[in-house]
C-alpha cells in the first residue's frame, strides 16, 4: 500500500482569497502566499472606480480604489485548496510475479499464509526456469 503526500504551501504561489473594501465590499483576487502558506492579511482594493467617493471630489479618472482591505473568511460555497493532504495511492499489479507484493499483508492476511503464497510463486518460477533450460539443451 502506498501513500501520496501533497504539499501546497509553496511561498509565492498564487492563492485565491477574498478581501473586503470599506467602500466597495467584498472582492476576490489572486495573491501570492506568505511564508506560512496563508494569503496576506491586507491588500489594497483593486476595484476600478470613477471618483474615490471622498469629500474632496477631485478624482475623475478610472483608478484602483487603493483602500486597505482586510482578508475575510470566504463563504462556505467557495472551494478551498487544502495546504496538505495524504491519500491512499492506487494499487498496481507487479510486472513480474516474483516481485514482493505485501498488499495482502496490509489487508490482514496471516503472515504464514502470505509466506506460503510466496513459496508457491517461487516454486512456479523455478519450474518455468527448469523448463526453459530443458528446451535449450
Amino acid at each position: 500500500m502506498t501513500y501520496k503526500l501533497t504539499l501546497r504551501t509553496a511561498p509565492g504561489a498564487l492563492i485565491a482569497a477574498e478581501y473586503e473594501c470599506p467602500m466597495h465590499g467584498r472582492f476576490a483576487i489572486d495573491v501570492p502566499r506568505g511564508e506560512d502558506g496563508d494569503p496576506p492579511a491586507e491588500v489594497p482594493c483593486s476595484v476600478l472606480s470613477r471618483g474615490c467617493g471622498r469629500p474632496c471630489g477631485g478624482c475623475s479618472e478610472r483608478n484602483p480604489c487603493g483602500e486597505p482591505s482586510p482578508f475575510v473568511i470566504s463563504a462556505s460555497g467557495i472551494a478551498r485548496v487544502r495546504k496538505v493532504e495524504a491519500h491512499r495511492g492506487g494499487y498496481q499489479k507487479a510486472e513480474v510475479p516474483t516481485w514482493t507484493d505485501t498488499t495482502n499483508l496490509g489487508e490482514g492476511q496471516d503472515l504464514d499464509d502470505w509466506k506460503a503464497d510466496r513459496a508457491k510463486v517461487w516454486e512456479r518460477e523455478n519450474e518455468r526456469q527448469a523448463m526453459e533450460l530443458a528446451r535449450e539443451l
